[in-house]
């Protein structure tokens, strides 16, 4: 990138507009340098910037990804540039299954509580409820249940409800209310659960709290009706029951509920008294497995059978499926049903639709088997752990991924903000495009991203303009670029990043900063296949490089420790492989005959041994890169612009997120991983001959305050 250099002393003024605000830019005339004609104008980048649209980029992924997604939906980002009230329940899923952010919770995460408006996601976890920001993951606060200590942490916090700016959840002792944006207490209700007690969903309608308490030691139901506003017990009865409710749904002013023998619609509003009673129940052949409304008509499963009822028990339809019902949701008069191996569609009045089988590999249904609708598609869960995203509309696999951790194979699902919010365990995932409005200009969009911590988002979108090499972007004067920091536990894994294991051509890239203490080259970087990894280990004192075996090693003798360094191993089917240190070349002398047999992709570790530092712009490729395209990417430095046409199967930035660049879409799952501004200077940059900058207030909203605030925005470039 080149600088432009003025001749004459004058100061112009330049008002540019972008995303509707308006921005004066000045330009300083200087003296003429010598190198004056050799690099063009970052004020001409600047420009570029401010006047390009994100919607503009249409040969973009992400950005051609975020233009589609605000065109079917009609709605921009929501906390940026929408009301957050009414778009909090923004129904336009993802089309990628592109991971944003994770968050960890201390315990795990109560099925059915991910709530969300104000621009954040309430849920609880174990006996705390927790408020993050919807599109940063920045945790808001998280208050602890103030309940009974006597009866443990279990069950914890087991449903929710937003009314009025309140949380509002049940606990083991009582019932809750919180201040939604500050967390602290508004009221405590003066009821009295025990330990017999099973809590389950509580229900708002209008300005009510529905509570079903069922006693396991005297088989009894409680029913309680309490004032949203504050607490007070309005109406409850008790009445004998030989089964707790085990599904739940509003219609109106009623509530269906299911046993495992019968289903019931039951009254809880009506004037007389009491203001709860049964209205009618029907016996079910098999145990409900789900169950859900739409417009006055209720959706069931039991066993094979999907049925629909009218509000007064008439049948609506009654279909036969391959196998047991596991689950089912129903949005604006879609009906799906997941079985142990297909989902189906069918309208709510029985109509036909589609049916697809899903591959044996992804295993058969969660626990918690609910699909998520939205708009354009639908979302399953399945025991391997894989979450899969369908056309609504022809039933097609569209996006399939893999949830990373272990155990708890009960998921929660919930749409939010555009984007799909997945529970497991004790961990948050958010999945969706980077928040960018598609409307909106490149440097407005590239700067949001910047401040509000999705630094990934904003280095593809710049990298991605024609032209934009060798520059960044500083925010108050400070460089924007951040990198990935392991303090020695934590690690980065992708379970599509992907070499197959007969593959002989490939090379792998990573640009690494070494802050650890030991001297002995073991620390992993970025490795493929646990088992027989090939990749690139530091130490201070070395780095190695390793081809598929533990006895096909060679090392890089130097000082590598408290500077960034870029290494990388290139494997040829038809000679030995290579390894580069800062673009010299290191043999391999003693090669291991065959492919290396690489597969998945670790950042931070290998073998227990964990990186202490800095990783960053780690690029994959299934070809053999030669010398000159090792030196070419060096020269580039950090946060390079990939090689096209050289096969890349993996892109990570890490400069702000765990995302994979590449196509198709994957994503990072960290763990004890954070994304730090270390202000780095690119190898490039430092070699430069020449550095010209330009900047500019520009309004920049923040996610955190929820408001714009007046940030010195700067484009530098150099040569």
């Amino acid at each position: 990138m080149k600088g432009l250099v003025f001749t004459l002393d004058a100061v112009f003024a330049l008002l540019i507009a972008s995303a509707g605000v308006s921005i004066l830019l000045y330009f300083v005339y200087t003296s003429p340098i010598p190198y004056n004609l050799q690099y063009s104008s970052s004020s001409g980048l600047f420009g570029v910037l401010a006047s390009t649209k994100i919607n503009s980029l249409s040969y973009v992924p992400m950005a051609a990804y975020i233009s589609a997604q605000q065109a079917s939906s009609g709605e921009h980002w929501d906390q940026m540039f929408g009301n957050p009230h009414n778009n909090a329940g923004n129904a336009h899923g993802p089309q990628s299954l592109m991971l944003s952010y994770t968050f960890d919770a201390q315990a795990p995460i109560s099925n059915g509580t991910i709530l969300s408006d104000y621009g954040n996601i309430y849920f609880a976890a174990g006996n705390e409820m927790y408020a993050l920001n919807a599109s940063s993951g920045n945790e808001l606060w998280s208050a602890p249940s103030p309940y009974n200590s006597s009866f443990g942490d279990s069950p914890g916090i087991m449903s929710s409800v937003l009314y009025h700016g309140m949380l509002i959840y049940s606990t083991p002792a009582n019932i809750v209310a919180l201040n939604a944006q500050s967390g602290q207490q508004v009221w405590s209700s003066n009821t009295i659960f025990t330990s017999t007690h099973q809590v389950p969903r509580i229900f708002r309608y209008y300005d009510r709290i529905i509570l079903q308490i069922y006693d396991i030691s005297t088989s009894s139901l409680s029913i309680e009706i309490l004032s949203a506003g504050n607490g007070t017990v309005i109406y409850e009865s008790t009445s004998a029951s030989s089964n707790p409710i085990s599904h739940y749904a509003t219609l109106g002013g009623q509530i269906a509920t299911s046993t495992p023998a019968k289903l019931n619609l039951t009254t809880v509003l009506s004037t007389s008294t009491p203001p709860y009673a049964d209205i009618w129940s029907v016996s079910v052949g098999q145990d409900v497995s789900g169950l859900a409304i739409y417009n006055g008509t209720i959706v069931y499963g039991s066993g094979p059978s999907a049925v629909a009822l009218s509000s007064n028990s008439a049948e609506v339809f009654s279909s036969a499926l391959d196998s047991a019902i596991s689950g089912l949701s129903v949005y604006k008069g879609h009906a799906i049903f997941q079985t142990a191996d297909e989902v189906s569609q069918a309208d709510i009045f029985g109509y036909a639709g589609w049916n697809t089988i899903m591959p044996q590999s992804y295993g058969t249904p969660v626990a918690n088997a609910t699909p998520v609708i939205s708009l354009q598609n639908v979302y399953t869960l399945w025991s391997k752990s894989n979450l899969v995203a369908m056309n609504l509309s022809t039933g097609a696999i569209i996006g399939t991924t893999v949830i990373p951790y272990s155990g708890y194979l009960d998921p929660y699902m919930a749409i939010a903000y555009g984007r799909l919010f997945v529970s497991k365990g004790s961990h948050l995932m958010a999945y969706g495009a980077c928040a960018a409005d598609a409307s909106e200009s490149l440097l407005s969009a590239v700067a949001t991203l910047y401040v509000n911590g999705e630094g990934s988002c904003g280095s593809y979108l710049l990298s991605s303009l024609s032209g934009a090499s060798n520059s960044g972007i500083s925010i108050n004067g400070r460089s924007a670029e951040s990198a990935a920091y392991f303090d020695g536990s934590g690690r980065i894994f992708d379970p599509e990043a992907f070499i197959p294991s007969q593959s002989c051509n490939m090379t792998i890239i990573a640009w690494s900063n070494y802050t650890g203490a030991s001297t002995s080259p073991t620390h992993g970087v970025v490795i493929f296949n646990s088992s027989n990894p090939s990749g690139i280990m530091f130490g201070t004192g070395s780095v190695k490089f390793e081809a598929g075996s533990s006895s096909d090693t060679w090392n890089a003798a130097g000082s590598f420790g408290n500077s960034w360094v870029m290494s990388a191993i290139v494997f040829n089917k038809y000679s030995a492989p290579s390894g580069y240190i800062d673009g010299s070349v290191y043999p391999d002398t003693n090669p291991y005959a065959g492919c290396p047999g690489i597969g998945n992709a670790t950042m931070g570790v290998s073998g227990g041994s964990y990186f202490n530092g800095f990783i960053a712009d780690v690029q994959v490729y299934n070809s053999s890169l030669s010398a000159s395209q090792i030196g070419q990417l060096y020269g580039e430095g950090v946060s390079a612009q990939p090689l096209s046409g050289r096969d890349l199967v993996a892109w990570f930035p890490l400069s702000g997120g765990p995302d994979n660049f590449a196509l198709p879409y994957s994503s990072g799952y960290p763990f004890s991983v954070n994304f730090n501004s270390i202000a780095y200077k690119p190898v490039s940059m430092q070699n430069a001959y020449s550095i010209a900058s330009q900047s500019a207030p520009l309004a920049v909203f923040n996610y955190t305050t929820g408001a714009y605030r007046l940030y010195n925005i700067g484009i530098y470039s150099w040569r």
